[in-house]
């Protein structure tokens, strides 16, 4: 069964997650405070005080060290003892960190600017790659040879990763969503003048120009990379393009203003679903004809996906219910029922079970066949998140 440890904080937890091997939670609560948990027992290990508000954080890959960026800096933590290592100073809040793969380098994405390559033993300062605004994320590619960043005011900008030099820089105003090919030859920017465009990784050359006319809500490439999908906030339209002609094959009319969009893991099946409205939409992903619709008494969707083999989907929202479909038939399954909004649902690793959060503070363990629920938790607050351990044994909520 479940097991049930109570981690007690003395602010709302806003975040809780495992390390790499599962031996310890870390959580952050509103007093930004971060507290290292040995997850057998329960036992409180070390608390790590910050100073600012914390936006991002995450265990290095051998799971000894922990990167913090808050509001004002970033910072390296000994995960075994707490102690505090290295501090890397940004004049602004610090939106993204993350390590590079051998832990020798850290990058940091701020709102000062620039973002910022750092020695991850000594915490000197290695690169400082400017901009003309707030830096909302940067990221290694291209094996770590480049760097990746981007502004929402300004250019997409390809560094190198060695020398600082700035390669050359993606001309596309207000780009608020990026994704890639996955050999990162090819990079897709949806700007805020409604066009999505997509640029050769090697030479910076405009290879796409695909016009859209609305604000993205996703941007989401076919499993097979062949095809990709456009879905525009505000007017409810997607789109389907075939990238090898570089046409628009065909659109998708949702009724509402599109929230979010996925395929089907074999690629068949799209989905759209609306954050107003509660309906969920199943189109033919080879046709862009409607096979079927999910609604959720026209309240706001969080979030829906499919299972591992696209044969179930789960959805959850502002209706105080997540829901279990055919992904076949468009028939429902069952549903779960909370008494709050449900702002999270997942399956665990064998999918032999779903966990529930809710506003109302409870937690929900289903299993699937027949959907009968397991013991619930309770919580004394909005329970907000919660993930599974690999071995699906334990349930991390906050």
């Amino acid at each position: 069964g479940i097991e049930r440890l109570v981690l007690m904080h003395d602010e709302p937890v806003t975040y809780a997650m495992f390390n790499k091997d599962e031996s310890k939670l870390l959580t952050i609560s509103g007093d930004n405070k971060l507290t290292i948990w040995d997850s057998q027992s329960g036992n409180k290990l070390h608390t790590l005080t910050e100073w600012a508000h914390v936006n991002h954080v995450s265990w290095n890959p051998t799971n000894n060290l922990i990167l913090t960026g808050t509001e004002r800096n970033a910072a390296i933590w000994d995960g075994d003892t707490g102690e505090w290592l290295q501090l890397l100073d940004h004049e602004g809040p610090v939106l993204e960190a993350t390590w590079n793969q051998d832990q020798s380098l850290i990058l940091t994405a701020g709102g000062d600017g620039l973002a910022r390559v750092w020695d991850a033993q000594t915490g000197q300062r290695v690169l400082s790659l400017r901009h003309g605004g707030q830096v909302r994320t940067a990221k290694w590619i291209n094996g770590e040879r480049r760097i990746i960043t981007c502004c929402g005011n300004d250019a997409v900008r390809i560094w190198d990763s060695t020398t600082g030099e700035e390669l050359f820089s993606l001309d596309h105003s207000g780009v608020g969503r990026l994704t890639w090919i996955s050999d990162e030859s090819v990079v897709f920017t949806a700007g805020n003048d409604g066009s999505v465009r997509g640029w050769d990784m090697a030479s910076g050359v405009l290879l796409y120009s695909l016009p859209h006319d609305d604000v993205m809500a996703d941007l989401i490439l076919s499993p097979d990379e062949k095809y990709l999908l456009t879905a525009g906030f505000n007017y409810g339209i997607g789109k389907v393009w075939n990238l090898e002609i570089q046409n628009e094959i065909f659109s998708l009319d949702h009724p509402y203003a599109i929230g979010g969009a996925l395929w089907s893991p074999d690629g068949s099946t799209i989905l759209t679903y609306n954050s107003e409205g509660g309906v969920v939409v199943a189109w033919d992903a080879m046709t862009g004809k409607m096979l079927y619709t999910f609604e959720h008494n026209d309240e706001w969707i969080d979030g829906a996906g499919f299972n591992q083999d696209g044969s179930q989907i789960l959805v959850y929202g502002g209706d105080s219910m997540a829901t279990l479909w055919d992904a076949a038939t468009g028939d429902l399954l069952f549903s779960m029922q909370h008494g709050g909004y449900v702002p999270y649902a997942t399956w665990n690793q064998d999918e032999s079970q779903i966990i529930t959060v809710s506003s109302d503070g409870s937690v929900g363990i289903w299993d699937i066949q027949p959907g009968r629920e397991k013991p619930s938790f309770v919580h004394g607050e909005v329970v907000t998140d919660s993930r599974w351990n690999k071995s699906g044994d334990k349930v991390l909520t906050a």
